[in-house]
């Protein structure tokens, strides 16, 4: 009932409420109550935000994956901690090892990087894999770009794009890009420029930059939406505002391109 209504799951959501039976249940042992007291500190919910007491409470549901799961973030980020990048990939591990996708996630991307660990593409693979197999669009998109790359893996499009889609579906925002990209250019799938304009563009009303720059080429070139200099322009002179760093670039590149051939 607690977790109801801090979730508004068919309650009224009453984050008071919620707390007040999470802390009746603290008092019984049960670590998920205490897990969810710790989020509340964490995050600031009805009491003030305190990483060290969200620590305290998390340590003591340490058995609890998603406790596990939440020690390692305050322990890479140096939060309520002092930074420790090779505890949070001890507490990433404790809980990937028994398929928590976000530290399966998480595992991969310090493995692929040395962070807390030895450099490892293989297990990076391995636990991005395992990640997206269980669904978790953030490990999906790794997983694709792994497979995009070819870097220490077998380059393939076909699957790259497979894994790009499937984190699509679920609202992740680089894999919209990436699926429209590869739709443009035709890796993994055939090209279509209309399937490039749909998901491109809906990386860019979900706030991609990247994806609000290659708008503007479909506009500019005219491939899968009507032709829009003008359109074009507009939108790498906001990215440019936005902070796109090539943006700025591209849009005076190809007025002057536009002007030499007039």
């Amino acid at each position: 009932m607690a977790f109801l209504y801090l979730t508004g799951m068919g309650v009224k959501q009453d984050y008071e409420k919620a707390f007040n039976i999470f802390t009746e249940l603290r008092k019984k042992g049960n670590e998920e109550a205490i897990y969810y007291l710790g989020y509340y500190y964490e995050k600031g919910i009805i009491v003030p935000q305190n990483y060290k007491k969200a620590l305290e409470y998390y340590m003591q549901a340490s058995e609890y994956i998603a406790a596990q799961n939440s020690i390692a973030k305050l322990y890479l980020n140096g939060f309520g901690v002092a930074k420790d990048n090779t505890k949070a990939f001890e507490w990433f591990l404790k809980s990937a090892e028994q398929d928590y996708p976000d530290s399966q996630y998480e595992l991969s991307c310090m493995y692929y990087n040395g962070i807390g660990v030895a450099k490892d593409r293989a297990k990076a693979f391995y636990w991005a894999q395992r990640g997206a197999i269980l669904g978790y669009a953030k490990a999906q998109y790794a997983l694709g770009t792994m497979y995009d790359s070819g870097v220490d893996v077998p380059q393939d499009y076909k699957k790259a794009f497979e894994w790009y889609s499937k984190a699509a579906d679920q609202g992740n925002v680089e894999s919209e890009y990436a699926v429209g990209h590869a739709y443009s250019l035709g890796l993994g799938v055939p090209e279509n420029e209309d399937k490039a304009f749909e998901w491109i563009n809906r990386a860019y009303q979900h706030g991609s930059l990247e994806a609000k720059v290659q708008l503007g080429f479909l506009y500019f070139r005219g491939e899968g939406v009507a032709k829009n200099m003008n359109k074009a322009y507009e939108l790498w002179a906001s990215a440019e505002k936005k902070g796109h760093q090539g943006a700025g670039k591209v849009l005076r590149s190809m007025k002057s391109y536009v002007s030499a051939n007039n």
